[in-house]
This record gives structure tokens, sequence and C-alpha cells, in this order.
């Protein structure tokens, strides 16, 4: 059976396969430039950019995390490779560019929120846990002022999702908190009709800012009718799917948008730990991942609660 592969890519393309159990696996390098303007970066002309790109892997799927950071040269007077790896920054992104360009955008899906403070203003820092080759682990840390955000992310040999936990580290014993993720299904382009489906109901674009009932929609389907693999496989990718921990959650809200569909997870403001599972199904049918869902969320949800019981690293 073909193992589960960590890809660390950066100035210096680093890639290392954890076939052989125990074997340790070293971050690549940060690649840094000065940015010309135009495209992804028309707004950062002049700033200094870091960029970084982590690929898990296994036989059935390949989930690449694209991260990217700006740092203004005027404000540090820097050159490229003075620029810190910690600290804050004018923007960061965090997305996946696969299995997908689409679904979990690449140029930024997830933020955390912790006491008025997000990770999109602080630089990231990645390192990786386990290669043992049945379960590769990466962590991501943002040090901010007043927090410390760690996310634990895993992709197990024979799976298709990844799994996520996260650490939260206050300077206060409690603290707003909430995570925004943001997702375009199944293709960034094309005639488009958005929905989103969860076990108690199915709702359409430009029904934007409605709340979850968490006991019973604790998995949110985000696809496209027009953009549907089975009816149209040459424009659309395939649609994208999020799980949370329901007793974890205060508050669920989502904006289906005409074009991007965002999902806010509100947590108790003394909340430590949190719990994830996303999934990317590249080439499959609405339908066919609907009734995925419907059948085998539950028995994840339990999964990940034993998981979590038992330490996210064992």
């Amino acid at each position: 059976m073909k193992k589960t592969f960590i890809f660390l890519t950066g100035a210096f393309a680093l890639c290392v396969a954890c076939v052989p159990a125990g074997v340790g696996i070293l971050p690549g390098e940060f690649f840094t430039s000065e940015v010309a303007g135009g495209g992804f970066a028309a707004s950062h002309g002049g700033d200094i950019r870091t960029w970084r790109m982590i690929t898990l892997e296994n036989e059935k799927i390949s989930y690449s995390f694209n991260y990217s950071d700006f740092v203004e040269k005027k404000k540090y007077h820097l050159r490229a490779e003075e620029t810190p790896n910690a600290g804050p920054c004018k923007r960061s992104f965090l997305g996946l560019a696969a299995p997908t360009p689409c679904n979990w955008h690449e140029n930024g899906f997830l933020a955390i929120e912790v006491n008025g403070e997000s990770t999109e203003k602080f630089k990231a820092d990645f390192s990786v846990i386990d290669g043992s080759g049945k379960e590769c682990v990466i962590q991501i840390t943002w040090k901010m002022e007043k927090s410390v955000v760690k996310l634990l992310v895993s992709l197990a040999d024979d799976d298709d999702k990844l799994l996520i936990e996260g650490r939260l580290e206050r300077n206060e014993t409690k603290a707003p908190t909430a995570i925004r993720l943001r997702c375009y299904p199944s293709a960034l382009t094309g005639k488009m009709d958005r929905w989103v489906s969860t076990a108690g109901r199915s709702v359409q674009h430009g029904q934007t800012g409605f709340a979850l009932n968490k006991n019973q929609e604790y998995w949110i389907f985000y696809y496209d009718k027009l953009l549907d693999v089975a009816k149209n496989p040459k424009e659309s990718s395939g649609p994208c799917a999020l799980l949370y921990l329901p007793e974890e959650a205060d508050e669920i809200m989502i904006w289906c948008g005409h074009g991007v569909i965002e999902t806010k997870i509100v947590y108790p403001e003394d909340m430590a730990v949190f719990h994830l599972a996303l999934w990317e199904f590249k080439g499959k049918g609405n339908d066919e991942v609907l009734s995925y869902l419907r059948k085998n969320s539950g028995n994840i949800k339990a999964q990940i609660g034993i998981k979590k019981k038992a330490g996210w690293l064992n």
C-alpha cells in the first residue's frame, strides 16, 4: 500500500517522502522576494512576499497548502532575505492549491480571530510533527500579540479528508474566538448556482447570514448545481465539505453568495481546543457526495471524538 507523503517546497525544492516508518522530516526553505505587483499581489507592489507550498499526499488524494505573507519593505527597511520569520505582517494567506484551485481557495480560505486579532495579520511558522507513513501531521503556528494559535493538520493513509485540531494559548483567560472559512465550490468561473446543504436544509445563493442548528447541522456541503461534475465535467472540479464538533461551538453562520460562500464558527470565550474535518471532492458529482455525507458523517464525527479523547497525535 502506498504511504502518506509530505512535500515542503520553498526556495530550494525539498521533497521528503515518509515511506519507511519513523523517518524524520525537516521543513523546507521559505521563498522570499520583492513584489512587482499585478495579479494576486496587485495591492502589494513593493512589499516583500514570503511564499511556501506544503503538500500532504496519499494514494487517494493530494492536499497542497499555499501560504503567502506580505511585509511592507518601506516600513521595516528590509531586503527580502532579511524578512523575519514571525511577527506581524501586512497580510498573510493560507490557501489550498490542490486538489483543486477552487473550493477551499488557493489564495486564502481560513482565518482565526482571537481577542480582536486575526491570523491574517501575522506570519505563520510550519513544522512537521509526524511522518510515520500511517499518518502525516504538520503544525502551523501563528504567534500573535495576545495569543498563540496552533493548527495540527493531518492526513491519514487511505483517507480523503484533512483533520484539524486547533489549539489556543491566550494571554487572557477568556477572549472572543471565531474561525472564518471561505470556499468557491466546484469552479472559480462560469455560470454559477451556489448552494449549501446540511442534514436539515438546502439553501441557494442570496440567502446570507443564516445560523445553523449546531446539533443537527454539524456537516456542511458546499456545491454548485450548474457546475456539477456529473453534468458538466469539463467546467467543474467537484464540490467541498466541512464537519465540526457541535459540542465545541457556540454559533455557526453562513453567507451563501453568488460566487463565494463564507462560514463563521464562533467558539466559547474560554475554548482552548477545536476540531474540524475538511474535504475537497475532486471529480465527484453532487449527488454522490451528498449521499456520502448523509451516510458517513455521524461515524466520522464519532471517530474525531475518539481521536480527541485519546490525544490527537496518538
